[in-house]
């Protein structure tokens, strides 16, 4: 097969007129074509929930109802799961969704990069840069945390999104990339290679590509582990610079340039409005590196912070909190995720717990926790946030029957709230947790939250380690030492939790999770255990917040049973965006 294109050099102004033109309509193609897979979402929701209005109408003329949620949408679930799972054991290359979005999506803009070129060469190489340029403001819009859109369509948090935020910009590097090397071929063929790198045009867009090609590196999983704040100055650095080299670069990257900057600026002031300065205290819970922060918040936000269980924020440390010295700016470039793990709506506070890392966030936050034990410190609290408190009032509404929440370290951050959230609006279901912490203190923290436990008809509350249905487990050295733990300290400076090794590696094979259990538990064991015990049309959520190696042992747990046809709602809750 021939080379299709060729480079032409008798150009009329009738003929560049007409190119720039197909390029213009070409990119806005490209462009508002981003708005589709949100309208196809919402058809969906539209015609599911017309069918199901149809369904009940149908089922309350009929004496038996049709039995069997699994024969319904069995193959649906799988699906579901089949796109939600890792492509590969280290979770580096993200999950298949991401991967069948990437590749249709490239496919579907590289259709817009051939269509209607004929045999120009200048027009095609043209055309691979005005389309890449043309989904700029479509991968800012997926970053927002504030006002993303397509977080609101398709009613999860922008942490899920972001994860396509990554795709997108990875296939924008890749056509940018062909844009260059077409060009460079361009002038290579035409003699005239060294002149026109040097060219006021072209040298723009030359430093433009080495800013992308440096964000490229530092967004890669194991540089933000590395160092995320590396990896986000780097971010902000070149979504600034870039943008102005553009500018000069081309006149018709203007409107797509200037419409994300002009996105990406709004949501910074709405999330500056919206975020919250509170008078906090701080402490750090004895016998362990767990830091906790109690903060006073206006009657608004409490109340936004009850509403969302499950909810995590950003926190930030203002200047009445920073050290006296030119360290001190480091901490505009620190907003790190703790989870709310209570709420006390009387008292208007929120309490967060998290795990002393090396990063200069928790450093500070011990640090002021040494100075005055009983001191109130400005913190600044932007949120709330999360996928999961998208996902409760759904879950509450299908008629769960059974809820397993599997937690690890400050996991249980995230899984006392929803767990005292669904025990409270879905008293039907049966709810438990399982606990693993290093020491028996790591737990204590939680002794000061209470639990509605219902016996027959009366309603007391409880403390939460003593209700039968939350199993802890103290994984290493009681009461308080971790001399002798075998796990790891989190690699990610955004991630304040331990990393358990998987099940099996000194686990106590088939035991039965006791409310205070020594060694690990066995997670599979537990999962099918919750699986047997339920009948086959069951519907099963299973809830997990802990490090990526506890999160797969549970998921590979689950994932027999959904092959099996169960209905289960899955969650894995973590901070690794």
């Amino acid at each position: 097969m021939e080379w299709p294109y060729r480079i032409i050099t008798d150009l009329t102004p009738e003929y560049k007129a007409a190119r720039r033109e197909s390029l213009d309509a070409f990119g806005t193609y490209a462009h508002f074509s981003a708005l589709i897979p949100g309208l196809v979402y919402l058809l969906a929701r539209f015609g599911s929930w017309v069918l199901g209005r149809r369904s009940s109408k149908r089922a309350s003329y009929e004496a038996i109802p049709p039995s069997g949620r699994v024969g319904r949408s069995s193959s649906g679930r799988k699906l579901w799961w089949w796109l939600s799972e890792p492509m590969s054991s280290t979770g580096e290359l993200g999950r298949r969704d991401q991967w069948v979005f990437g590749v249709a999506w490239a496919f579907w803009l590289l259709t817009l990069c051939i269509a209607g070129t004929g045999e120009d060469y200048a027009h095609v190489t043209k055309r691979f840069g005005i389309i890449a340029v043309s989904q700029i403001p479509v991968q800012t819009l997926l970053s927002l945390k504030a006002i993303n859109p397509f977080a609101r369509v398709f009613r999860t948090s922008h942490e899920e999104i972001n994860r396509f935020h990554r795709t997108l910009g990875y296939i924008i590097y890749l056509f940018l990339c062909v844009h260059v090397l077409l060009y460079l071929n361009l002038f290579y063929q035409l003699n005239r290679l060294p002149e026109r790198l040097v060219d006021e045009v072209v040298l723009p867009g030359e430093m433009a590509m080495v800013l992308f090609t440096t964000l490229l590196g530092t967004s890669l999983p194991k540089a933000r582990q590395y160092s995320y704040r590396i990896f986000f100055v780097t971010h902000l650095s070149v979504v600034f610079l870039s943008s102005a080299f553009l500018l000069v670069h081309a006149k018709s990257a203007q409107f797509y340039i200037t419409k994300a900057l002009a996105v990406f600026v709004v949501d910074l002031v709405v999330r500056k409005i919206t975020t919250s300065t509170a008078q906090a205290k701080v402490e750090v819970v004895p016998g362990t590196t767990l830091i906790k922060v109690t903060a006073k918040l206006p009657p608004r936000k409490i109340s936004q912070f009850a509403e969302r269980p499950g909810a995590h924020v950003y926190l930030s440390i203002p200047w009445g909190a920073r050290p006296r010295s030119l360290y001190s700016l480091v901490y505009e470039f620190c907003f790190n995720p703790f989870t709310v793990a209570e709420v006390r709506q009387e008292a208007g506070e929120v309490v967060l717990v998290a795990r002393k890392q090396d990063g200069p966030m928790t450093t500070r936050l011990v640090k002021l926790a040494e100075e005055g034990a009983d001191a109130r410190i400005p913190l600044s609290i932007e949120g709330p946030f999360g996928a999961f408190t998208k996902m409760l009032p759904s879950l509450v509404d299908s008629g769960v029957d059974r809820v397993l929440l599997v937690a690890g370290g400050v996991g249980a951050s995230f899984a006392l709230p929803v767990y005292k959230a669904l025990k409270r609006s879905n008293p039907s279901a049966k709810v438990e947790l399982t606990w693993a912490v290093r020491t028996a203190s790591d737990a204590g923290w939680a002794s000061s939250t209470d639990v509605t436990v219902t016996n027959g008809a009366a309603s007391t509350p409880t403390d939460v380690l003593d209700d039968p249905d939350v199993h802890v487990f103290v994984t290493g050295k009681y009461p308080g030492s971790s001399d002798h733990y075998n796990g790891t300290a989190s690699a990610s400076s955004s991630v304040e939790m331990l990393v358990l090794p998987r099940a099996g590696e000194g686990a106590r094979r088939g035991s039965q999770p006791l409310p205070h259990g020594r060694g690990r538990p066995d997670l599979k064991q537990i999962v099918d255990d919750v699986f047997r015990d339920e009948d086959v049309d069951a519907k099963v959520a299973v809830l997990v917040c802990g490090p990526r190696g506890m999160t797969e042992v549970v998921k590979e747990s689950v994932a027999p049973w959904v092959r099996r046809g169960r209905d289960v709602v899955w969650h894995g809750e973590n901070f690794g965006w």
